[in-house]
């Protein structure tokens, strides 16, 4: 069971339901993947799926995708608000860093090039929210590792350019 999100990241309204959805754009897979949960887009097409087994349904362009949209724009300048908590860091995360709670913002693209290690310190409540004014990728084979009472509800990466792109084989776990 998805722990519950903690008070500052409790934003997402009906992208909850959502494990990936883009207001703006497409939702493209190009590999064999399991998702649990729904997918949608608010202005794009939905495609490469066909071999993946989804558990949830597909929305574009209809009346849930139209409030995920209303919601995700209001997550979005909500967390945008949060103040920035952890100390400077390059662009490139995932060198073998273990990090704890913070609100990390980057005021270009970033990447996710390896593993990292979430550590919550034993804190239900802690935060991880990484906000990139740029792009965001994730190298293939890449891990988020949570540790110490990490949960995954309370982690956020936020991508200012609309753009997010995932390598094969990333895991969070």
């Amino acid at each position: 069971m998805l722990a519950p999100p903690a008070a500052a990241v409790d934003v997402f309204g009906s992208v909850d339901g959502f494990s990936l959805f883009t207001g703006a754009g497409a939702v493209t897979n190009t590999a064999t993947s399991g998702i649990i949960g729904n997918i949608g887009s608010n202005a794009g097409s939905i495609s490469g799926f066909g071999s993946s087994t989804i558990v949830g349904s597909s929305h574009t362009a209809d009346a849930i995708s139209r409030q995920a949209k209303t919601d995700l724009d209001n997550a979005y300048n909500q967390l945008m608000l949060l103040p920035n908590t952890a100390s400077i860091h390059a662009s490139g995360f995932g060198v073998g860093e273990t990090l704890t709670e913070g609100v990390h913002f980057i005021s270009g693209a970033g990447s996710l090039g390896g593993n990292i290690i979430l550590a919550a310190q034993n804190n239900p409540d802690a935060i991880f929210v990484f906000k990139f004014a740029g792009a965001f990728s994730v190298a293939a084979q890449s891990k988020v590792i949570f540790t110490n009472g990490t949960h995954r509800s309370n982690v956020i990466w936020l991508s200012g350019a609309e753009v997010a792109t995932l390598g094969h084989n990333h895991k969070s776990f």
